[in-house]
C-alpha cells in the first residue's frame, strides 16, 4: 500500500515518522521480513538484468609426484535405477571421482555417449582409463565400441556383479535419500530426480577420499583442477523454492523473474544456477536467484507434476527384478 518500497528505506520511512498514526513499528518491519521473505511482487517487477562477472579461472597446481604413479586408471561402471530414472554411474579406482549420467535409453549409442563424457573429464585432467570393469549385461554393448573407446573391457562372470560399482550405487543412492528427506515434497519428477543424483554424486568428490591417492586433494581438486567456490556452489539448499532472474528483459510487463527450484550451480565457471521452471516443467539457466519460502502450494504444484510422471514415492531398483530396495 505504500508503494513497494524496499526494506530498508521502509525502515527509515517509519523510524523517521514520515508516517502520520502508523502503528507499524521498525521491529515488525523486520519480523514481517524473516517470516515472508523476499517480496514475490517487487522480485517479478522490479528485476533487472545483471552486469555479467568477468570469468576467473583459479587452477590448482597438484604435485607432481602425486600424479606420476597414477595416470593409467580403471574405471567401475553400472547403472542405477531410482524412480522413473536411470543413469550411468562411475567411479575410478585410484582418485575416486564419482558421476551420475542420465541416461534416456539404454542403447549402445546412448551408453556410449555416457562413457564418452566421462572420459573426457579424465582426458582433460590427463588421465587415461585403460581397463573398465563393469558387468556382463554390457558385453553386447561395449564389444563394437572398445576399440573406438581405445581401453580394454572387463566383464564380471555371469551371476556376479562388479564389487566397486555396486558399492558407488548404493553409496549415490544413500546420499539421494539423504538430500530426498531435506526437502518437503513427497514425491519429485523426472529432473529433480536426475539433478539429485549428479548433484550428490558431484559433492561426494568435495571431500578427500577413502582409499585415494590422496588424504589432502579432493578427487574434485585432482581431476578438474580447481577449489570448490563456495559462493557458487552453496547459495541455496537443493529444491528450494526460488525465483531467477538476469535473461533479457522485455518491453512488455510479463514477470521479470521465472519460479522455480533449485537444482544446483551451472556448469561453467561464471556465477550461474539449475532450476527447474515450474511453468514450462524444464531445467533451466539464471545467472542469479533469490530464495522465497516454500509454500503449500509450491508443494502440490510438484507433486503434482510428478503424479503426471506417474511418481507418488521414492524408489531405487535394483537391476533385474525390479524389488524395491527399502
Amino acid at each position: 500500500m505504500g508503494g513497494a518500497p524496499g526494506i530498508e528505506a521502509f525502515k527509515v520511512a517509519v523510524r523517521s515518522g514520515l508516517f502520520k498514526n502508523c502503528p507499524i513499528r521498525e521491529e515488525d518491519i523486520v519480523i514481517a521480513d524473516k517470516i515472508y521473505g523476499p517480496n514475490a511482487s517487487v522480485l517479478k517487477g522490479k528485476t533487472k538484468r545483471p552486469t555479467p562477472e568477468a570469468v576467473r579461472d583459479d587452477w590448482v597446481e597438484i604435485p607432481r609426484e602425486l600424479l606420476v604413479h597414477n595416470i593409467d586408471l580403471n574405471l567401475h561402471l553400472d547403472i542405477a535405477f531410482i524412480n522413473n530414472t536411470f543413469g550411468l554411474t562411475t567411479i575410478d579406482g585410484s582418485v575416486r571421482y564419482r558421476t551420475f549420467v542420465p541416461l534416456r535409453s539404454r542403447t549402445a549409442e546412448s551408453l556410449y555417449d555416457a562413457i564418452d563424457h566421462v572420459l573426457r573429464i579424465y582426458n582433460h585432467a590427463d588421465f587415461t582409463i585403460k581397463t573398465i570393469y563393469c558387468d556382463g549385461e554390457f558385453r553386447p554393448v561395449f564389444d563394437d565400441v572398445k576399440d573406438e573407446m581405445n581401453v580394454d573391457m572387463n566383464y564380471a562372470s555371469r551371476g556376479e556383479h562388479d564389487p566397486t560399482a555396486e558399492q558407488n550405487n548404493q553409496h549415490i543412492k544413500a546420499l539421494f535419500r539423504v538430500q530426498y528427506h531435506r526437502m518437503p515434497y513427497k514425491a519429485i519428477p523426472r529432473i529433480i530426480t536426475e539433478a539429485i543424483a549428479k548433484q550428490v554424486a558431484q559433492t561426494s568428490n568435495f571431500y578427500p577420499a577413502k582409499g585415494g591417492i590422496s588424504a589432502y586433494y579432493s578427487p574434485h581438486m585432482i581431476l578438474l583442477r580447481r577449489q570448490v567456490d563456495y559462493s557458487k556452489e552453496f547459495v541455496a539448499e537443493f529444491g528450494s523454492y526460488v525465483h531467477g532472474y538476469g535473461h533479457d528483459t522485455r518491453s512488455d510487463h510479463r514477470s521479470r523473474t521465472i519460479e522455480a527450484i533449485y537444482l544446483g550451480p551451472a556448469d561453467n565457471m561464471q556465477q550461474g544456477h539449475k532450476l527447474y521452471d515450474l511453468n514450462t516443467k524444464r531445467e533451466v539457466t539464471r545467472p542469479r536467484i533469490t530464495v522465497l519460502p516454500i509454500t503449500d502450494q509450491v508443494i502440490k504444484l510438484v507433486e503434482a507434476h510428478a503424479a503426471e510422471e506417474g511418481v507418488t514415492d521414492l524408489r531405487t531398483y535394483s537391476r533385474r527384478n525390479g524389488e524395491i530396495i527399502l
